[in-house]
């Protein structure tokens, strides 16, 4: 039998916004809610993620530019 887990809001108002999907908690704790991992995150896992997520989206940001760049040249290559 699971122990039963659940989440404490630091503010009233902030239950709505998860619950509105304004929000969403980090998949490393919602893992933990449904008993999928054992043990809850660390501060320092859920640091590491915003991490690789910002750097992920650094990445996307470039590769989307680069494609631009490419889409615009080639378009001018066949007004010419």
């Amino acid at each position: 039998s699971y122990t039963k887990r659940t989440v404490q809001y630091f503010e009233e108002e902030e239950v709505w916004r998860y619950i509105s999907g304004g929000k969403r908690l980090p998949i490393q704790w919602s893992a933990w809610l449904t008993h999928t991992r054992k043990e809850p995150p660390t501060i320092e896992e859920l640091e590491a993620d915003i991490r690789r997520q910002l750097r992920l989206s650094a990445n996307v940001a470039r590769i989307e530019a680069r494609d631009a760049a490419e889409a615009a040249q080639m378009l001018q290559m066949r007004q010419q």
